[in-house]
């Protein structure tokens, strides 16, 4: 048996998910995700109107994961064994958007327009793949009627594409006071005071940050509302947490909206939700 060193291609993408617990039991069934074998190719799916009891509702969604060799004619001569796999580089991309979602049976979170999109390059010499955030969309989200401002910093997550990057950005303290809140490097958890030279907040080699640069109302605030960080907690609602991102060594992963619903309905929601990586076996 001849073993050679390959490229194991790997993107996920949903639009939206979850599970609604109470009053009733819905699961949220979604027609359509994508994702990648292992050889890589195309993924597509794409959703029209759908509604799960009066509990959750949007108009359109969509999804896409594409992994392929950048170089076809690398490609033709790796299927004839006159090059090594790993003489070649791989692309990958996975986006999910969705339009016009409504959350709770008295539509208290409504967005137009939400998506997300990541590429990645295999890795070099590293070993770690390069991934960039190519796009990051929420428009027209309201609590309560209330119009939300949601601002994004896309730049960090595309200078600094590896998690080697973001570690050595870590130890400077020019990058610390100015970007460190995307990484909780400055936040205080309770227990966890931050130092003064600020801390990465890792959880099994994963470093949790967000996208968020600042959450602010876009005119009256609803009364029933606070902004806290990059969440917001409605009252008789849950906590809506905005633009969360997971990084590895290998791989990221990014979730636009995610709900911990816990008083009119409990149970837990996401989307869009986009996870890449790529790596040789």
């Amino acid at each position: 048996m001849e073993l050679r060193r390959r490229f194991i291609f790997r993107g996920n993408a949903s639009a939206f998910g979850g599970r609604i617990v109470r009053p009733d039991d819905v699961v949220l069934e979604m027609p359509g995700a994508s994702s990648l074998g292992v050889a890589g190719g195309r993924s597509v799916a794409r959703i029209p109107r759908t509604q799960f009891k009066n509990f959750v509702s949007f108009e359109s969604a969509s999804t896409l994961a594409e992994g392929t060799f950048d170089d076809r004619q690398g490609a033709i001569e790796l299927s004839h064994h006159k090059i090594r796999e790993d003489a070649l580089r791989t692309s990958t991309r996975v986006r999910a958007e969705i339009r016009t979602l409504v959350v709770g049976s008295r539509k208290r979170l409504k967005v137009g327009h939400a998506a997300v999109e990541l590429r990645s390059k295999s890795p070099g010499g590293s070993g770690e793949p390069s991934i960039v955030l190519a796009d990051a969309t929420l428009e027209s989200v309201t609590v309560d009627d209330r119009k939300l401002k949601i601002t994004f910093e896309r730049g960090i997550f595309e200078r600094y594409d590896t998690h080697a990057k973001l570690l050595t950005a870590a130890d400077d303290p020019d990058f610390v006071k100015t970007h460190g809140s995307h990484l909780f490097l400055t936040t205080d958890f309770e227990g966890r005071p931050a130092p003064a030279t600020g801390r990465l907040v890792p959880g099994c080699d994963t470093i949790y940050a967000t996208l968020v640069r600042k959450i602010e109302w876009d005119g009256a605030a609803s009364p029933d509302a606070s902004i806290e960080g990059h969440t917001v907690v409605v009252k008789d609602f849950g906590r809506i947490f905005f633009g969360e991102l997971l990084i590895t060594s290998a791989s990221r992963r990014v979730t636009m909206i995610r709900l911990e619903l816990g008083s009119d309905e409990g149970g837990s929601a996401g989307g869009p939700d986009v996870d890449i990586n790529g790596s040789w076996s």
